[in-house]
């Protein structure tokens, strides 16, 4: 990652899962704007893709987690308010 980035958050997939660059840009890698209605939607259209891998869950596990979508879509409001406030600051 370029200098001026800040890991925060990795996984065995995936080494750069959340970071901060420059005190400026967010990278997420994860799917923190979704809703119940969404994940149904995706896994209908791209049901092709789930292929069987050890990075890949099944379709059963990913409906198991929509009940997390809720607290998500809180998390990430939480997030742009407090993006927005650093702005305002600036």
């Amino acid at each position: 990652m370029p200098s001026g980035t800040v890991r925060l958050a990795e996984s065995d997939a995936c080494k750069n899962q959340a970071f901060i660059y420059n005190e400026k840009v967010i990278g997420l890698q994860f799917h923190i704007e979704v809703t119940g209605k969404l994940v149904n939607e995706m896994l209908e259209s791209g049901n092709d893709e789930l292929k069987s891998n050890v990075y890949i869950q099944t379709k059963d596990e990913i409906r198991k987690g929509i009940n997390f979508c809720k607290e998500a879509n809180y998390l990430l409001h939480k997030l742009l308010d407090k993006m927005e406030e650093k702005c305002k600051r600036k």
